[in-house]
Formats: structure tokens, C-alpha cells, sequence
């Protein structure tokens, strides 16, 4: 979001399209990714996902223009749709029935491990060397991931099933999941120019706070999800979500802020694992 307003002088509406580019394509390629885990293994998806990333991550630094940002940024989702879903199907695959949950959880705790440390790390970087520093540095991890990626479990291929776009297991978790993770994408695409205008300068401690509590939760917690059930568990999380969209909504403070990301990380570190599991238990 920085880069895009003030490098390359775009609105605050480029910023969204930029960001969201990413998601876009994500999105779209996610069931074709599905298709090939099952009918082609995991391992495939997990290494040519981080691929796709590193490369097209260190290729931000080629992009003089938002157009091209964009287009680079959809070249990211399709790389993030592959990993993600060769790397998350892969856990389940090795998780028993009754610890899915928890398995999503102790999964989960890297991606959060990431967006903890990853701020701090980038406004280091930036500060230090630019912005071409940190694609570099982010290229460089997506590589680092794809040689990790061969450690993945080899797995039996599967007889082709019938290909539909929306399975319908999907659809409920997935509907809820989608507007639960409303409030937490506003916060993560807009806070570092939001921050500024409340006395918050450097908002790299408040995604620390989210990420350090969300591993905390999501460790210790681990057996929540399944303990309670995923309509309980998730219920609870869009509780606490709601609350901290209300929050971050109403109340124009730091002090408004720092409480929203308290209930944002509760929220958050039970909705995915939940919706999940949710989701694997109504399928093969």
C-alpha cells in the first residue's frame, strides 16, 4: 500500500485494486489447483506455487507503473493459490479425522509467524534500502520455500473425479469464512495509511501484536476448534470479529486501534482452523 501511493503515486482505490489483484486470481485459480493436488499429488502444487511467487515477487522491482504492479500481483495469486492448497491439503491428508482442527491450527501458526515478523523485517529493509530491497528479500523466501517444498510428503494420485467449480462443502464454510475475514483485510490493506492520521507512525508493532497473539492462541489453543465444534467455534469468532470491525469503525484513536487488534487476532486464530475442518469433513 505505501509503495503503490507513494512511489507510484497512486489513489487510495489503486491501492485496494493492487492489493486485491493478488486475491483475484487466487481465487479464481484455487479450484483448478484443488483439481491437480488430487489428480497430480501435492508435491507439485507446493514447489511450482513458491516458484511462481519467488519469481514474481522479484519481479516488483521491474514495475515502474501501477498497471504492471497489478499484473505482477495477479501472476503472485496464481503462485499462492498452488502452494496454499498443495501445502494445506497436504496437512490434512496426514492428520487423523478427529485432529483436523488442530492440525489447521499448529499449520496456520506459520502463516502468522509470517505476518508477525514480516513488517518488521520489511520496514527494516525499506528503511535501510528501499522498497527493491524487501521484493527481493520476499522473492528470495518464495525460492527458500520452493526448495522446502520437496520435502512434501509424496502421495498416492487419485482417480479423476467429476470437476465442479463450487464443491458444495465448500460453500457454507466458505461464504462465512469469506465475510469473517472482512474486517482483518481492511485492517491488513489499509492500517499503514490509516496509522499516520491517529499518532500511529510505525504500525509494523501493531501487526507484531496480532501476529504474536494469534500464535499464542493458535498454539496454545490448539484443540479448541475441535473441542468446541466448528459451528461454536466460528460463531464465537464472528463475534469477536464483528467487534473489532466496530471498533476500528467508531472509534478514531490509537487507543481504538490497538484494542481491535486484541479482538481481531481472538477472532482470527479460531475462524480458519474451524471452518477448515468444516470444510475437509464433507468431503473424501
Amino acid at each position: 500500500p505505501v509503495y503503490v501511493e507513494r512511489e507510484l503515486r497512486g489513489s487510495s482505490v489503486l491501492v485496494g485494486v493492487t492489493v486485491g489483484a493478488f486475491a483475484v486470481s487466487a481465487a479464481l485459480l484455487r479450484p483448478l489447483a484443488g483439481r491437480i493436488g488430487d489428480t497430480r499429488g501435492r508435491r507439485i502444487l507446493v514447489i511450482g506455487g513458491s516458484l511462481i511467487m519467488g519469481l514474481s515477487v522479484l519481479a516488483y522491482t521491474l514495475a515502474t507503473s501501477i498497471p504492471a504492479l497489478i499484473a505482477l500481483r495477479l501472476v503472485t495469486g496464481t503462485g499462492e493459490a498452488a502452494m496454499w492448497v498443495g501445502a494445506a491439503t497436504a496437512i490434512q491428508d496426514m492428520a487423523p479425522d478427529d485432529l483436523r482442527g488442530e492440525a489447521a491450527s499448529y499449520f496456520s501458526v506459520a502463516l502468522y509467524a509470517g505476518l508477525a515478523f514480516g513488517p518488521l523485517i520489511g520496514e527494516s529493509l525499506k528503511d535501510s534500502s528501499g522498497f527493491h530491497a524487501v521484493w527481493i528479500f520476499g522473492g528470495v523466501c518464495g525460492l527458500i520455500a520452493c526448495a522446502f517444498g520437496f520435502g512434501t510428503p509424496k502421495d498416492v494420485r487419485r482417480e479423476p473425479q467429476p470437476f465442479r467449480l463450487l464443491h458444495p462443502a465448500a460453500i457454507g464454510p466458505g461464504a462465512i469464512l469469506l465475510l469473517g475475514l472482512l474486517p482483518f483485510i481492511g485492517f491488513a490493506t489499509f492500517i499503514a495509511l490509516y496509522g499516520p492520521s491517529i499518532d500511529i507512525s510505525d504500525v509494523a508493532p501493531l501487526l507484531l501484536l496480532y501476529g504474536v497473539l494469534v500464535l499464542a492462541i493458535r498454539v496454545v489453543g490448539a484443540k479448541l476448534p475441535d473441542q468446541l465444534g466448528w459451528t461454536r467455534a466460528s460463531s464465537g469468532a464472528l463475534v469477536v470479529l464483528g467487534i473489532a470491525g466496530l471498533l476500528m469503525g467508531l472509534w478514531h484513536a490509537s487507543a481504538g486501534v490497538w484494542i481491535a487488534v486484541v479482538f481481531l487476532a481472538g477472532g482470527m486464530s479460531l475462524l480458519f482452523p474451524a471452518l477448515f475442518s468444516a470444510t475437509v469433513a464433507g468431503v473424501p
